[in-house]
């Protein structure tokens, strides 16, 4: 047992008693697992111990403190990763990296919770996913940056649209949106007496395959009726009216204003209206038919610019004997006599029937 110096102090047995007493009291209190040097040194991570548990992975995740045998000051901190009790070796889990370890220096192994390695573990993984191209920064990539307009990368914009689409076929509504099946005349994956089949079908129950776009559609519908309005319209003897604005240049010359079509059609009368004054640039805006202007349907004498300088002026004809027969494909024009090429402002008005079911002006 050491004893006081001359000073009081204590000389250096007795301050190695008590540094071995206080050893001895910390690893009975199991604050420390052992106290004990480096036997035999393979690297920087593995070596055996001077003294050391007999059970394996008694040391696992604890805290290893290493002192230089030489320099006392210098102390190196690892974390055991594994433990082997029939040969005492020491596995760190990596290298201190402070000074370079070597036989007889001092080791402490501190006890901590051996829950250690799992929380090492886990924050490695999070510095690698954080880390560019880690799983977390991948996902971060994938959230559009914040600006006035919302952008998605195509991977976004697929799983948005998987979303919506689950979501339609989960309340089957999907059947409004596509087709299937090689006919594309009726949606095949309407479900019968649904909605939407009650609204294209007639039957009860309503089969949506009895649809047919080609015929049923509301543009075929459409088609349909108007051919149906104009063929009544234009039975033979049935009177019809074609209105033609006319603005061309007052020196224009002849300029079409309508063709017989299909078969021919008998004039009533004609109207020629001034929808405005007429510029002072006309002579005159007399009307003819047939080939070579051979009919005068409202002669020069008549559509002068005298009779046409005030809005609403107007000049009509109506045909004795029943009117004007023209042909099909027979044309009636306005010829624009004129000194100027300011434009006239006229509506040509012409009451006429068809002579054969189908004939029609246009």
């Amino acid at each position: 047992m050491g004893s006081a110096d001359a000073d009081g102090g204590f000389d250096s047995e007795a301050k190695a008693d008590i540094q071995s007493e206080s050893e001895s009291a910390l690893e009975d209190a199991g604050q420390v697992m052992v106290i004990t040097t480096i036997a035999t040194l393979a690297s920087q991570t593995s070596f055996t111990l001077t003294a050391g548990s007999a059970d394996d992975d008694a040391y696992n995740g604890m805290v290893a403190i290493i002192e230089d045998a030489s320099t006392a000051a210098q102390k190196a901190v690892g974390v055991v990763s594994n433990y082997v009790g029939g040969t005492k070796t020491i596995t760190l889990r990596e290298d201190p990296g402070i000074f370079t370890m070597a036989a007889t220096d001092k080791i402490s192994i501190k006890a901590v919770s051996p829950d250690i390695l799992n929380i090492l573990a886990d924050t490695n993984e999070l510095q690698t996913d954080w880390a560019n191209g880690g799983r977390l920064d991948l996902i971060l990539d994938e959230i559009p940056a914040e600006t006035g307009t919302k952008t998605f990368n195509a991977t976004a914009l697929q799983s948005i649209q998987d979303e919506a689409e689950d979501a339609l076929e989960g309340e089957d509504l999907d059947h409004f949106l596509k087709l299937d099946g090689a006919t594309q005349k009726y949606p095949e994956n309407c479900a019968i007496d649904s909605i939407l089949a009650k609204l294209i079908a007639k039957g009860d129950p309503a089969v949506p395959s009895t649809y047919d776009n080609a015929t049923d559609s509301l543009e075929a519908l459409y088609d349909a009726l108007a051919g149906g309005v104009n063929a009544v319209n234009r039975v033979a003897g049935k009177t019809q009216i074609l209105e033609v604005s006319v603005t061309s240049a007052a020196n224009a010359g002849n300029v079409t204003v309508a063709t017989v079509n299909t078969q021919p059609c008998l004039i009533n009368s004609v109207v020629l209206h001034a929808d405005a004054a007429q510029t002072g640039d006309l002579t005159t805006a007399a009307i003819y038919a047939g080939a070579g202007n051979v009919i005068t349907l409202i002669g020069p004498g008549d559509a002068t610019q005298a009779n046409l300088d005030a809005m609403d002026k107007q000049i009509g004809k109506t045909f004795d004997l029943g009117g004007v027969r023209l042909a099909a494909t027979k044309t009636i024009v306005i010829d624009l006599l004129g000194t100027g090429a300011t434009a006239v402002d006229l509506t040509v008005t012409i009451v006429y029937a068809a002579c054969a079911n189908g004939g029609y002006l246009s």
